[in-house]
């Protein structure tokens, strides 16, 4: 596959940094977004998601720096109502935790897909891959982790909705729902099934598939998810 310019969010650990040092092995150049000073094995750009403006000034630097992007992999995510780590139910959740996590999971990748498509239009090529997760279907809704599964609901929305403006237009560009599974990470727990390779491999084959085949559908690894039900 030939090389690609990759920008990772929350580079600096977890499934972004099994990311990143994949990627850059298969020689494609990667630049991690991360907050503040972090030792990663690729370039970085500052990026705070909590700052939408600075978000915008992150893409335009690396479009000075590399003069596109072609992949776009929304992989930063916070879960502040994490059952597992002593958090309640829902009526235990705060306006702020509701805020911070809309913003981290859901403002900000609009915000980077917003101020990346164009330049992918401009190019005629582009793949934009949320992290998400099942956890935010319908079906799985309940009286735990309200704010984690709104917020991973509503970025399924945005590659629904951008999957079917895609469609309709004849660049070459993408957009893709990954649940990578429960994987050992600080947030999935050491307790989890599979370790961040199992998602990083599928998410290396998937930007170089079809645009039809991946264009507005969720997966986990190998197989295609439903939107709304298990």
């Amino acid at each position: 596959m030939e090389g690609k310019v990759v920008l990772v969010t929350g580079a600096n650990r977890g499934l972004g940094l099994e990311l990143v040092k994949s990627l850059v092995e298969k020689g494609h150049i990667v630049i991690g977004g991360v907050r503040g000073k972090s030792l990663i094995p690729c370039d970085s750009v500052e990026l705070e998601l909590t700052d939408l403006s600075q978000v915008k000034d992150s893409i335009n630097t690396v479009i000075e720096r590399y003069g596109q992007i072609d992949v776009l992999i929304n992989n930063a995510g916070i879960y502040l109502d994490d059952p597992r780590k002593n958090f309640g139910n829902i009526t235990m959740l705060t306006p702020d935790d509701l805020e911070q996590t809309l913003q981290v999971n859901y403002l900000a990748p609009y915000t980077l897909i917003n101020n990346t498509m164009p330049f992918m239009i401009a190019q005629g090529y582009g793949r934009i891959i949320n992290i998400s997760s099942g956890m935010g279907r319908i079906s799985e809704f309940d009286e735990y982790s309200y704010a984690y599964r709104a917020s991973k609901l509503l970025l399924n929305t945005l590659t629904i909705s951008l999957g079917k403006y895609f469609s309709t237009i004849e660049q070459d560009i993408a957009i893709t729902s990954v649940c990578p599974g429960w994987i050992k990470t600080d947030m999935g727990t050491m307790s989890a099934l599979d370790l961040p390779s199992k998602p990083v491999h599928f998410m290396e084959r998937l930007f170089a598939l079809n645009k039809q085949d991946i264009n507005g559908k969720f997966f986990r690894n190998d197989s295609e998810l439903n939107w709304l039900f298990k």
